[in-house]
C-alpha cells in the first residue's frame, strides 16, 4: 500500500499496529489504536488522530484514552512518540488530564494540567495544579498530595512533589516547598519527608521545622532543625491554654501521645519559662498531664528562677518541682519598683543560703509580699524589678516529682 503524503489524518477511531520488527504501520478502520512499548500493548482511542511519520509522532484529539498495564490516562489532547523501531516511548498530555493506576485493591489517581509518561520505564512527570490521591493506612484513609510538579520514579518507588506542597489525610495537614513520598510496591504511601521548611497541623497540635518526616502506617512524626510545636494545656485557673516548645529535634509517638524534644529545649507555659537539654510531654487520656525536663534543667516564673537536675511541671494542679542540686534565685518585688524610683535605691541585704531537699512551686505557696520580706532588712527599700536577690539552696537530691 502506497501512502504518498507525510501526514495522514483520520477523523474516526482507528487502530495503529506497530509491527514487532518495525516494518511500518498499518492503518485500519477499527474502534481503537494499538501500539507496543517493549512487548506490552498500548491501547489508544480518540475522536481524531494525526500521524506524522517523519517525526515518529502521533497526535490524538478529543476524548483521548491511553491504556497500559493497569494504567489508564484520559484527556482531550495527547502526543505519542515512537522510536525508529516503531515502539512507543512516551505519551504527552497537554491539557487537563487524569491518570488512574490500579494495583490489586489499591489505586492511585493523578490529575494535572500536563503529563509526560515514559512508556518504556513507567516514569511520570505531572505539572500544573497536580493533585494525587494515594492509598494510605486502611484505618486512616487515603493521602491527598497537591503541588506544582510531581515526578514519579516507579523503579525506586519514589515520588517528588515540588512547589506549594500540601499533603492531607483526615485531620492531618502539612505544607512545604518540597516533599519526597516513599511508596510501597503496592503503590500505597509508607512515609513522607518534607524538606526546606515544613508546617504541620493535626487537630490542636501544630509543628514547624526545617524537615518533618511522617510515617503513614504508625502516624509517628519526626522533626529536625529549629523545631517548634504547640500543644494544649491548662493555666493556673484550669482554663485551656497553649504550651509552646522549641528544640533541635522533636518526635511524636502517636500511640502514647508522647512528645520528645531534644537539643536545647525551651518550654513556654503561661508564666513558666523552662529550659533543658531534653523535655518530654506526657499525656493521659489524650490530655497533657505533665512535662519533665532533664539534664540540668531550669525554670522561672514571675517570682523565682530554679535550676535542678530534673524539673517536673504538672498541669492539674499547675505547679513545678525541681530535684537534684537545686539552686534558686528569688526575684525582687515588682510592686515596690514605683516607690523605689522616688528615692535612691539602697543595696539589698546580703543573700542567705540554706539546705533543702528540693524546690517546689505552686500558685499559692510563695506570694510576692513574702518574697519582698525576704529581700529586705529592717524596712530597707527594695531594689528595682530587674535587680535580683540570690538565695542559694544547694541540695544533693529531692523527693519524687509531682
Amino acid at each position: 500500500m502506497v501512502l504518498p503524503k507525510s501526514k495522514w489524518r483520520c477523523s474516526y477511531q482507528v487502530m495503529i499496529i506497530a509491527l514487532a520488527f518495525g516494518l511500518g504501520f498499518v492503518w485500519m478502520s477499527l474502534p481503537q489504536s494499538q501500539a507496543t512499548s517493549n512487548d506490552t500493548p498500548i491501547q489508544v482511542s480518540s475522536t481524531e488522530q494525526l500521524y506524522e511519520p517523519l517525526d515518529g509522532r502521533t497526535s490524538f484529539q478529543g476524548n483521548v484514552k491511553v491504556a497500559l498495564e493497569g494504567t489508564e490516562i484520559t484527556g482531550q489532547q495527547a502526543n505519542i512518540q515512537m522510536d525508529k523501531d516503531g515502539k512507543a516511548t512516551s505519551a504527552v498530555f497537554n491539557q487537563r488530564s487524569r491518570m488512574v493506576k490500579k494495583n490489586g485493591n489499591q489505586q492511585t489517581v493523578i490529575q494535572a494540567d500536563n503529563m509526560n509518561m515514559g512508556l518504556q520505564d513507567g516514569s511520570l512527570q505531572a505539572q500544573g495544579k497536580v493533585v494525587t490521591q494515594m492509598a494510605g493506612d486502611p484505618k486512616s484513609g487515603d493521602v491527598f498530595i497537591q503541588s506544582d510538579t510531581q515526578i514519579f520514579d516507579q523503579d525506586k518507588h519514589l515520588m517528588r512533589a515540588i512547589g506549594h506542597v500540601v499533603v492531607k489525610r483526615q485531620d492531618l495537614s502539612v505544607t512545604s516547598p518540597e516533599a519526597i513520598v516513599f511508596m510501597a510496591e503496592s503503590g500505597g504511601v509508607e512515609k513522607v519527608l518534607f524538606i526546606k521548611g515544613a508546617n504541620l497541623s493535626q487537630g490542636e497540635q501544630q509543628m514547624s521545622a526545617e524537615s518533618i518526616t511522617i510515617k503513614l502506617d504508625s502516624g509517628d512524626i519526626f522533626a529536625e532543625k529549629d523545631t517548634k510545636s504547640i500543644v494544649d494545656g491548662k493555666d493556673s485557673q484550669g482554663k485551656p491554654t497553649k504550651v509552646r516548645v522549641q528544640s533541635y529535634l522533636q518526635e511524636w509517638d502517636k500511640d502514647t501521645g508522647t512528645l520528645f524534644a531534644n537539643g536545647n529545649a525551651i518550654v513556654h507555659y503561661d508564666d513558666y519559662l523552662a529550659k533543658g537539654p531534653k523535655a518530654v510531654f506526657y499525656r493521659i487520656n489524650n490530655d497533657l498531664d505533665h512535662i519533665v525536663l532533664t539534664g540540668r534543667a531550669q525554670i522561672e516564673d514571675d517570682e523565682r528562677k530554679v535550676t535542678g537536675d530534673k524539673v517536673t511541671i504538672t498541669v492539674n494542679p499547675r505547679q513545678f518541682n525541681a530535684e537534684g542540686n537545686v539552686t534558686t534565685f528569688i526575684k525582687a518585688n515588682k510592686q515596690n519598683q514605683a516607690a523605689s524610683t522616688s528615692q535612691p535605691a539602697t543595696p539589698p541585704s546580703k543573700a542567705t543560703s540554706q539546705k533543702t531537699s528540693g524546690a517546689k512551686r505552686t500558685p499559692a505557696n510563695t506570694s510576692k509580699s513574702a518574697v519582698a520580706s525576704q529581700a529586705t532588712s529592717g524596712g530597707t527599700a527594695v531594689s528595682p524589678w530587674d535587680q535580683e536577690v540570690m538565695i542559694e539552696k544547694a541540695t544533693q537530691g529531692g523527693g519524687p516529682s509531682k
